[in-house]
């Protein structure tokens, strides 16, 4: 009887040496994804983004106060007796818009609205209730499906940084898919969400809206290329940010930063 059990216990253990699976263990094994792109649909990549926040690749960086230093005997003045004004006023620039411009509509999916200080030429999107982006702008366009060029003299392609890129309109655009936009390249891809931004060595591609349209040559987006971006908010020295929110509607009705913030 003691010889059966021994047998058995060898027998164990040989099947698990030599990598087979025992009957109490559970099955598991890697999946093998060649070929999947031919057995599925290819469907572009979607990714979770709440409208009301654009996503950028600048931040706001809270100012480092550096400890005053009180100058030693030999940095006095001379003269004891002749007052010294020091002047460390910062000049502030004030730009408002009469009406109010809209800058973020969320009634129902939030929709971003350029703002344009043609004085400074810069532009001004929201990032979200209450912080700004304002950038210099080299580019402002609609872009139209690759092809539609032909017709009325419409942008279906732009250029940056020498590489060629087109709005390409995928058939899962029709299908509830408007979220993002793929733009095609000659060089690469990418894809954008509505407030966000692909940035190329130092200029950066800003997606404000997507319309859809019935037919091909009817939908559009509306792009920004820009160069240099500042982030805004109020709890920075000299800047003031004059939004009113009514109703999921956010307007700009004057804006104040120190001179000198975007060149």
């Amino acid at each position: 009887m003691n010889g059966r059990i021994l047998l058995a216990v060898v027998a164990v253990f040989a099947l698990a040496l030599a990598g087979c699976i025992m009957p109490w263990e559970e099955e598991t094994g890697s999946v093998d994804v060649e070929g999947a792109d031919e057995v599925g649909e290819y469907k572009p990549p979607i990714r979770q983004v709440d409208k009301s926040v654009a996503i950028v690749d600048e931040s706001a960086k809270e100012p480092v106060e550096e400890p005053e230093e009180e100058p030693g005997p030999e940095e006095m003045p001379e003269d004891e007796d002749e007052e010294v004004e020091e002047t460390n006023e910062t000049v502030s620039m004030l730009v408002e818009f009469q009406p109010a411009e809209l800058l973020l509509d969320c009634n129902g999916d939030c929709t971003r609205y350029r703002v344009y200080d043609e004085e400074n030429g810069v532009a001004i999107a929201a990032i979200n209730q209450s912080r700004l982006i304002m950038a210099k702008e080299k580019e402002y366009f609609k872009l139209y499906p690759f092809g539609c060029a032909e017709s009325d003299g419409l942008l279906d392609r732009f250029e940056i940084n020498g590489s060629e890129y087109w709005f390409n309109y995928p058939a899962a655009f029709k299908r509830d898919w408007a979220d993002y936009a793929e733009f095609n390249g000659n060089l690469s891809n990418f894809s954008l969400h509505e407030g966000e931004m692909e940035k190329f060595n130092g200029e950066r591609v800003f997606l404000w809206k997507i319309v859809p349209g019935p037919s091909l040559c009817d939908a559009w987006v509306e792009v920004s290329i820009f160069e240099e971006i500042v982030v805004l908010e109020e709890w920075m020295d000299g800047v003031v940010l004059g939004t009113e929110e009514e109703e999921g509607e956010l307007k700009l009705n004057y804006l104040m930063y120190p001179e000198g913030t975007i060149d």
